[in-house]
Formats: structure tokens, C-alpha cells, sequence
């Protein structure tokens, strides 16, 4: 066996540079050679454009392709791939990506057709087990199904490693992964999580003075708050709903993120008629240099998501972000919310507007469960969730892969 190996990590993710602080972590693996590699740009959250900055470090080297259908990650594929890998020779490929995208149809063809040696890993974000040929509706949905359907028997069979990010995404997937003629080994680590140092670490006093000044909250204010994007299956209006009516003395509520004007119209006009504009007010999205100070300015992240018929949460990166920060959590129940949040929060059934106002309430007067709940965030926070952790995950499993050869 090798004494190093050659990492090759492709991801659309990795386009945003903030992110690639777990590729910096798994760099700290000296027996690791890792090359990244990501298209031109990415669409985040609201649609916009956010283009690939090279990494300048010397941790790993970063390689830009560009392609087609950049930004649509379901259909996007790179140019001069094959090429690119084949000057790399890797050892081990991790595709972050989707198990029925073009992207990951073009790396495992080209994995297997021409670096037969090398082992492929795909790391998948999803937690509903699509049965795509009995879930068309529409004529278009039938025709997009059916190539998704295509693409993953097409794929499947060609990975050496299959990543879901929590076990019990696993347990509902087993079985389609099984029929799909999958027969490598199985692995459970979270894609991305949390910086934490830069989380956990205190903000200056005057910083935060400065944004409540901005704001026009008091020091003495308890403040509950939602940072995201702005869209209807968050579940913003199930908190606005939940403040209905409020009388705790010294509240404020913000809700930062970006949306579409009709929508954010939409959200304000719900406010106005339940009287709550002297609790609630509607920010603009901050700078992500800023979100650590906002998180440790709030007393309660919120984050209520709604499961949808093709979606719902997937991981909810505020929640740990939130946890980090020292700020405890109060979340719904769909999709990997209450895998992430464990016993360090509050977990609420969707849309159960009085559930969520019994735990606003208690987040508020129960000084003493809201004290053992920053400790637990915390501890939960870089235990399971930091890039530290997420890198020795992953880490261990691509010494998993290399002794199966």
C-alpha cells in the first residue's frame, strides 16, 4: 500500500471559498495529496451567481474547469475532464454531487473507462429515497424522471463508496441502493458543517454594541432569530404566526436573509396584520463575515422548514453555525433537522404553530435549560459537526476504501 495517496475532490460546493475550510482540514492529513476541483461558478441561495475565487494556499491545489449548463447542478457537466483527471492519476476520486446528475454520470464514466485503477466515492446530500418512475406527474416530470432513472443505474453500479450524511438516510436507502446493483461500502459523514473556532470564538463587545445600535435593540433584549434564505418551505410565517399576541417584556425578532420582493411583501404584510412590527423587522442578507456576530447577538435560532412532496431538510448549516455561537436552537421536524440538533434544542412537529410558541416561551423563562443548552450546542457543535471532525470522518473512510483494493 502506498504510504500517500492522491485525493481528487470535484464539487460545485467548493465554488464558494468559505466552504473549503473542510478541504483545508482534510489537508492537515499529510499522507493526503489533494487536488479540487470545481466548475467556473455556482448558483447559492436566491438564484445568484457566485463565481470561483482560485485558493491561494498550499494545502492542496485548487483546478477550475469550466463547462456546460454551468450552475445547473442536474444537468451541468465540465470540459476537458478526462484530461484533467488522467494528468492527476488520483488514487481515490470523491465526487460530491448527486447520484443521478450528468456530472456524475460524465466522472464515473470516465473513472472507469480510462482510470481503471481508481476508486470512486460519491457523497450524497439527499434524504429522500426518489422512486423516480412511480413519482411523475406531469409529461415533463416523466421525461426528467426517466433520465434521472437512467442516470442512476447507469451510475450506482460504478461506485467504489457511497456517502449518505446521517444513518438514518442509510436505513431508507438501502434497499433502492441495493436494487440499483450497488456493492461498495457505505459510509456516514455530513458534507459540510461548521468552522468552529471562528463560530465559538467570543465577538468583541463593541461589535455587537454596534450591531444592536444598527438595529435598535436594547442590551436587555431576548432575541429570537431566523438567518437564511427567504422562501416559503423555511417556515418564516410559522414563526411570525407563533408571536401572535406576544407579551414578553423586552423581545425582538429578526429575520435576515435574501427572497423575492413579492414574497418578502408578502412576509411584512402578514407582520403589519398581527401587529407585530414593533417585535419582528425583515433585514437584507448580511456578509458571511458577518454571521458569527449575528448568531452570537441572538439569544434563539429558528429554523421551522416545511417538507415538501421532492424536498426537505436536507442538513440546516445555521443550526450548527447557531450552536457554535453558544446560541441554542429551536427547529422542526423535517428531513436531518433533528439529527442535527440532538438534545440541543428544541425540536418542533411541522407547522404546529402553538408547539413552536410553547418553545419560544420556555426558551425565554427557563433560564436554567436554556444555560445547559448552550453547553450542549457547543459540545455537539464541534463534536460532530466541526470541519475538524467531518475531515477525520471522512479521513477514516478513504483508509476504508484503500484496503478494500
Amino acid at each position: 500500500m502506498k504510504d500517500s495517496t492522491n485525493l481528487v475532490i470535484i464539487s460545485h460546493a467548493y465554488v464558494y471559498a468559505p466552504y473549503r475550510a473542510k478541504i483545508e482540514a482534510l489537508a492537515k492529513y499529510k499522507d493526503l495529496n489533494i487536488t479540487l476541483i470545481t466548475p467556473e461558478f455556482g448558483l447559492e441561495g436566491g438564484g445568484q451567481k457566485v463565481y470561483s475565487t482560485p485558493y491561494e494556499g498550499k494545502a492542496y491545489k485548487h483546478i477550475t474547469l469550466s463547462g456546460f449548463f454551468t450552475g445547473k447542478l442536474n444537468f451541468f457537466i465540465f470540459r476537458n475532464l478526462k484530461k484533467t483527471l488522467q494528468s492527476l492519476n488520483p488514487d481515490i476520486i470523491m465526487l460530491e454531487e448527486e447520484y443521478w446528475t450528468q456530472v456524475a454520470a460524465q466522472v464515473s464514466y470516465v473513472t472507469k473507462k480510462f482510470l481503471p485503477e481508481t476508486k470512486l466515492i460519491l457523497l450524497s446530500c439527499e434524504n429522500m429515497c426518489h422512486i423516480w418512475e412511480k413519482e411523475a406527474q406531469s409529461p415533463y416530470q416523466k421525461l426528467r424522471y426517466a433520465s434521472f432513472q437512467l442516470l442512476e443505474k447507469f451510475i450506482i453500479p460504478k461506485l467504489d463508496g457511497l456517502v449518505f450524511q446521517f444513518p438514518e438516510v442509510w436505513q431508507d436507502f438501502d434497499q433502492r441502493m441495493l436494487s440499483l446493483k450497488f456493492k461498495g461500502l457505505k459510509g456516514t459523514f455530513p458534507q459540510l458543517g461548521v468552522d468552529y473556532e471562528r463560530f465559538a470564538d467570543t465577538i468583541e463587545a463593541s461589535k455587537l454594541d454596534e450591531i444592536r445600535n444598527s438595529l435598535h435593540i436594547k442590551a436587555e433584549d431576548f432575541v429570537y432569530g431566523y438567518i437564511g434564505r427567504l422562501t416559503p418551505e423555511k417556515g418564516i410565517e410559522d414563526m411570525i404566526y407563533a408571536f401572535a399576541g406576544w407579551h414578553k417584556p423586552n423581545t425582538r425578532t429578526l429575520i435576515i436573509g435574501n427572497g423575492s420582493e413579492d414574497y418578502i411583501s408578502h412576509l411584512n404584510a402578514l407582520i403589519d396584520k398581527l401587529n407585530l412590527n414593533h417585535i419582528i423587522n425583515i433585514q437584507p442578507a448580511i456578509k458571511f463575515d458577518e454571521i458569527p456576530a449575528y448568531f452570537q447577538l441572538l439569544d434563539i435560532s429558528i429554523l421551522l422548514s416545511h417538507t415538501t412532496p421532492i424536498w426537505k431538510e436536507q442538513f440546516g448549516r445555521v443550526l450548527v453555525e447557531s450552536m457554535a455561537a453558544g446560541t441554542p436552537v429551536i427547529g422542526s421536524d423535517s428531513g436531518a433537522i433533528p439529527l442535527v440538533i440532538g438534545k440541543a434544542g428544541y425540536i418542533i412537529i411541522e407547522k404546529d404553530i402553538l408547539a413552536i410558541r410553547e418553545a419560544l416561551t420556555e426558551a425565554y423563562d427557563n433560564k436554567s435549560k436554556y444555560k445547559k443548552l448552550v453547553k450542549l450546542g457547543q459540545e455537539r457543535a464541534e463534536n460532530e459537526f466541526s470541519y475538524k471532525s467531518i475531515a477525520k470522518k471522512t479521513y477514516d473512510f478513504i483508509q476504508e476504501i484503500k484496503k478494500s483494493s
